[in-house]
């Protein structure tokens, strides 16, 4: 996990313990067929399929978070999710760039 991970990982927790919210305990049923899915694949082709799934990943929690920096209506929320938006987007381009090479190398 990169440092920004933990980095918003921690303050996600943080936020949650002072709002006495519950975060889940486990994967939901959409990312564990994902797991399940990735976790028959091998070699090359687990590489493309877990690259294709980070990107549609990050794609998702760009948009929530977009739409919760823009329209949510808890402060501390709105700050942690616009305060996240730039390394989500910077993990995004990275993996980006890394399914587009994936492909190239398969031709």
């Amino acid at each position: 996990i990169h440092a920004d991970h933990l980095k918003a990982s921690q303050a996600l927790k943080t936020l949650a313990s002072e709002k006495e919210w519950q975060l889940p305990a486990a994967l939901d049923s959409e990312s564990e067929t994902t797991r399940s899915r990735l976790a028959k694949l091998r070699g090359p082709r687990f590489d493309r399929a877990y690259i294709d799934a980070i990107v549609l990943d990050h794609l998702a929690d760009i948009s929530e978070f977009e739409y919760e920096a823009a329209q949510g209506t808890d402060p501390a929320l709105k700050r942690f999710a616009a305060e996240a938006l730039p390394d989500l987007r910077t993990r995004l381009e990275m993996a980006l760039r890394s399914q587009r090479a994936l492909r190239t190398a398969r031709r």
